[in-house]
């Protein structure tokens, strides 16, 4: 069985359109639960309300406060039993034949004891863009697709579910905001695998307050560019320019949030990441008053465990199956 696992946080305009899209799938084999980050306005009241659309069924729990979506995604994942689990976006859909697709795929993966995660393709409905860089079949590290996909463009991420349980601990994912965080995590021991073939999700760009879409400084982000920068590999240094520019992003990050630069190196701990970082600083700082205000949001911290403890079950529905 398939675990889908659904952060959403004031999705009330764009849930239904997810929830369509699994009640259409041909194959039922998939639960679906959807973890609320502290919504204020109708997203529970709807959810609550949907028919449950797999056979494995609906569950849906509320965090007690908004926790910029890293602990949403961890308490789901948690919360899962299949032995495949992927993270859809709350505005985007599946194609009717992606649970289908994904579990064949799967049949062989399964007995590839280094390989963790498959990447399936998706699309961009207004553009039609899609992953370019992979062939199918193909395995890779993390920072090599992304050294190789010269624009970023998404997919879906499916994972083995007892590892998917393994890596998303809540203390992991606490402090996080951009799941590549974890993805290279777990491409230090594991590979993924591109999938390749038809696109099995539709992947939105009209929400204007997703992560995507919007920029907005919080710990939780500066965390997630700071083990980003501090994974690099030989891939890095084939993108000098890309990585400059990030580097100076996090400055300006940390020091339109902490209201200084420091904080950086405490959240580093390779040595050659700390030496990239020093050199940068005097431009980091001349960039910081050059670059354009983003909004600050700070997030409530939590004991993870405790937060998890606590994250209300409004709602627990399972079908079985005859």
């Amino acid at each position: 069985m398939i675990s889908i696992i659904t952060p959403t946080y004031n999705s009330s305009k764009f849930i239904y359109r997810l929830h369509d899209s699994l009640a259409k799938q041909s194959d039922k084999d998939f639960e679906w639960i959807v973890v609320d980050d502290y919504s204020n306005d109708e997203t529970i009241k709807i959810l609550t309300k949907l028919t449950p659309p797999g056979l494995g069924g609906m569950r849906v729990y509320k965090m007690p406060f908004n926790s910029g979506g890293g602990i949403a995604a961890s308490v789901g994942v948690i919360k899962s039993i299949g032995n495949i689990t992927t993270i859809i976006d709350q505005d985007d859909e599946l194609d009717s034949n992606a649970i289908f697709n994904i579990k064949n795929y799967f049949i062989n993966t399964f007995k590839k004891k280094e390989v963790a995660v498959v990447l399936f393709p998706s699309v961009q409905p207004n553009s039609g863009k899609q992953i370019s860089s992979l062939y199918p079949g193909e395995l890779f590290k993390i920072s090599y697709f992304v050294y190789k996909e010269k624009e970023s463009v998404d997919g879906v991420m499916a994972m083995k579910g007892d590892l998917a349980r393994y890596y998303y601990t809540l203390p992991d994912c606490a402090r996080t905001l951009l799941s590549s965080v974890i993805w290279l995590r777990i491409s230090k021991k594991y590979f993924f695998e591109y999938a390749g073939g038809d696109p099995v999700l539709i992947y939105h760009r009209d929400n204007n307050k997703s992560h995507s879409n919007r920029i907005r400084v919080s710990s939780h982000l500066i965390f997630s560019f700071a083990r980003i920068l501090d994974y690099h590999d030989k891939y890095y240094y084939l993108q000098p320019i890309k990585w400059l520019r990030y580097t100076l992003a996090l400055y300006h990050f940390s020091i339109s949030y902490y209201g200084s630069p420091i904080p950086i190196f405490k959240l580093i701990s390779r040595w050659s990441t700390k030496v990239w970082c020093s050199l940068l600083l005097p431009f980091g700082i001349i960039a910081h008053f050059l670059k354009p205000k983003y909004e600050i949001i700070k997030y409530k911290n939590m004991d993870p465990n405790v937060c998890a403890e606590i994250s209300k079950e409004v709602r627990n529905e399972t079908y079985k199956i005859t």
